[in-house]
């Protein structure tokens, strides 16, 4: 068994839904982009701490659960807060279709012909370019009722059926598409170039304007069955 530190802010899961998708507008506080990148930083550095180790084979060790609901926060001021990734462990399969995770999982595992394919540190990078989308569109839901043959579908959209939220620079938005792109051209965590994510994020950091803001991006859903009862109307 693990002992994970609880810190004091919840998870980013729940800042998201409950200090800013279940507040009015009048109530919400400004969320600015360098803010956003900082903690996105932060847990870009957790990940490179990770992949720079190897298991008992030699291979880099993974993480395979990237999502806000692993994200600790030490309080709900992004300017002053920092970070914990938790929940390290056992990397998912290619079998969890039921839980949410399968919105993050790359093509090399969500259409892979094996039973239970390996988690591999460029699986990762893809779990972090969803991760990053969320927190763009501070906690919309990435494929939002979306089936697994529709996601397998967006994958062969150029933005892989997630769309660049409005005020998101270019810049920002590269990054993302090169953390969904094919596994060998990823970016990596570990990398001793500039090109690793951290030092991206890091000069994203320093260069991206204080007056740039985020605001929520509702759930878009298209889907009609009858199962669920969707609506084609966004859905905070």
């Amino acid at each position: 068994m693990i002992a994970l530190e609880w810190l004091p802010g919840g998870t980013l899961a729940d800042y998201f839904l409950y200090k800013i998708r279940e507040k009015e507008d009048s109530d919400r506080s400004p969320i600015q982009l360098k803010d956003m990148l900082s903690i996105l930083y932060q847990v870009s550095q957790a990940l490179k701490y990770i992949h720079s180790r190897l298991d008992e084979f030699g291979q880099e060790l993974t993480h395979g659960r990237i999502l806000t609901r692993n994200v600790l926060i030490s309080e709900p001021d992004l300017k002053k807060c920092e970070v914990k990734l938790g929940d390290f462990g056992e990397a998912p399969s290619g079998l969890e279709y039921s839980t949410p995770i399968v919105a993050y999982m790359p093509p090399e595992i969500l259409c892979c012909a094996e039973r239970i394919p390996p988690h591999r540190p460029e699986n990762d990078v893809w779990m972090f370019g969803v991760f990053i989308w969320e927190c763009l569109t501070l906690g919309a839901q990435p494929h939002f009722r979306k089936s697994v043959e529709d996601i397998k579908k967006s994958f062969r959209l150029p933005d892989r059926g997630l769309s660049c939220p409005p005020t998101c620079p270019l810049d920002v938005w590269t990054l993302v598409i090169d953390c969904l792109s094919d596994p060998h051209v990823r970016p990596r965590f570990a990398s001793t170039t500039n090109a690793s994510i951290p030092t991206r994020l890091s000069e994203l950091h320093h260069i991206v304007s204080p007056a740039l803001f985020l605001y929520p991006i509702p759930n878009q859903s298209v889907c009609t069955c009858t199962e669920h009862h969707c609506q084609s109307i966004p859905q905070y």
